[in-house]
């Protein structure tokens, strides 16, 4: 008899290996052989995609991690592959490994394609919201693409997630009554800074403070353990005492599945493991994906002794509410406060400030006005909370060169800016372009998912 021949995606997320017993239970030995696939993604920079948008240098892309990082990440990959393909073969299957190198899905579609499978078996969170963006995508995708029979299972998930916790304090983030500010570490230093600056906003704003602590399952219960004391003894001495609630596996899963079931109005990241030590200006893929993914406002942190004294709100007419979030983050943290907004440009050499009685902008105004309505409304705004009119500089240039420029200018601590972009699209936006380029800390203000 023809064995059939079954694909199994796995380390996908740490529910993958799930769907090995019911294989096992649905086929014996005799009837099937068993292809264990991998794919090992691949660590370049996630903004490469926008190089030609950015007019930056190649130089500007070098990747995230060194070669022997990665050598130690793909070698990880195929020893876990095959201590289950042993497992597999002493219950009598025939069991093969592959690991390939790319993008997860394409990956897995072109591999079963090629392979003259019979079946294709996976495991999936099948759930809703942010956890079905960032992994039910993945089967979801799959499963749309491939010409065989899948087998998806969802594994019946017992652990129960802390509800949302809702103070009666109005969230300078999001203008109604706010369920906190969530910050995420896994032991790194630059995640730990993000506990002590998360600590100072919420008490700035009067903002409940939780603290995820996320170790992967790879790194062991001793290491987790290490991280969760040293969390402790960070919180110490806070009144009152945070939330702390430890994740166990790959952090921008965890995270991402814990905030879908108990939202936030802000998320403080520093960067994870996976920082790129040599390049100040990036985050690592971790928190680029979770920057991604979460649907809420997030402040990412860059560089080290972080203090917000000068504050950069990037202001567009698309009507983001960043204007409100920045005066009254400023107001909490008692910064200085300046507002930017750029009028795109392809003909300047470089960024130029436009004053106030140009010409230029006389006639642009005349000509647009939306742009109008919106200036004379943020003017009024800052005279509301009285600043002077000069508070809003408006510039004329490339809009991400222009935003740096004046940044440094400036020597601003925060930048602040909007986006209504779906996770799919956010790598090629303005905001993941100031992220992924800007040496100081970002903030990425977004209407609150209810």
């Amino acid at each position: 008899m023809t064995k059939r021949k079954v694909v199994i995606p796995l380390e996908i997320s740490e529910i993958s290996e799930e769907i090995l017993p019911v294989v096992r239970h649905l086929f014996d030995p005799f009837s099937v052989s068993l292809t264990l696939l991998a794919v090992a993604r691949p660590l370049e920079a996630m903004m490469v995609r926008n190089v030609y948008m950015t007019e930056l240098p190649p130089a500007s892309y070098a990747p995230m991690i060194d070669e022997e990082s990665w050598a130690v990440y793909r070698k990880g990959i195929e020893e876990r592959l095959q201590r289950e393909a042993r497992h597999l073969r002493n219950a009598g299957y025939t069991v093969e490994t592959v690991v390939c190198v790319g993008e997860t899905v394409h990956e897995i579609v072109n591999f079963v394609e090629q392979g003259d499978f019979d079946l294709l078996a996976m495991a999936t969170f099948g759930r809703k919201g942010l956890s079905r963006l960032v992994f039910g995508s993945i089967a979801e995708q799959i499963l749309r693409m491939v010409s065989v029979p899948m087998l998806l299972i969802r594994p019946h998930l017992t652990a129960k997630r802390a509800s949302p916790v809702r103070s009666q304090v109005i969230s300078p983030l999001s203008g109604e009554h706010q369920s906190g500010i969530v910050v995420a570490t896994d032991g790194t230093p630059h995640t730990q800074q993000a506990i002590r600056l998360a600590q100072d906003i919420a008490r700035a704003l009067r903002a409940d403070l939780k603290v995820l602590v996320a170790a992967s399952e790879r790194e062991g219960a001793t290491y987790a353990q290490k991280v969760m004391q040293e969390t402790q003894a960070l919180l110490q001495e806070v009144d009152p005492q945070p939330e702390l609630i430890p994740l166990i596996g790959p952090p921008d899963e965890v995270i991402g599945r814990y905030l879908e079931e108990s939202p936030a109005d802000l998320l403080v990241l520093g960067a994870f493991k996976d920082l790129d030590a040599g390049a100040p200006t990036h985050i690592g893929i971790t928190a680029h994906r979770i920057i991604q993914y979460t649907p809420m406002s997030v402040l990412m942190l860059k560089g080290q002794n972080i203090k917000f004294e000068r504050i950069l709100a990037c202001v567009t007419v698309a009507g983001t509410p960043v204007v409100d979030s920045a005066l009254q983050l400023a107001k909490a943290l008692n910064a200085k406060l300046e507002f930017l907004h750029v009028l795109p440009s392809s003909t300047e050499p470089r960024p130029q400030p436009v004053r106030s009685d140009d010409p230029a902008l006389s006639i642009l105004l005349d000509h647009d006005p939306r742009l109008s309505a919106f200036l004379r409304k943020t003017t009024a705004t800052l005279n509301e909370w009285g600043l002077d009119s000069n508070t809003l500089q408006v510039w004329r240039g490339d809009i991400l060169k222009t935003i740096l420029e004046v940044a440094r200018a400036g020597r601003h601590d925060l930048i602040m800016m909007g986006n209504h972009s779906g996770p799919h699209y956010f790598i090629d936006t303005l905001a993941n372009a100031v992220v992924s380029f800007a040496p100081k800390s970002v903030l990425i203000v977004r209407n609150r998912v209810q």
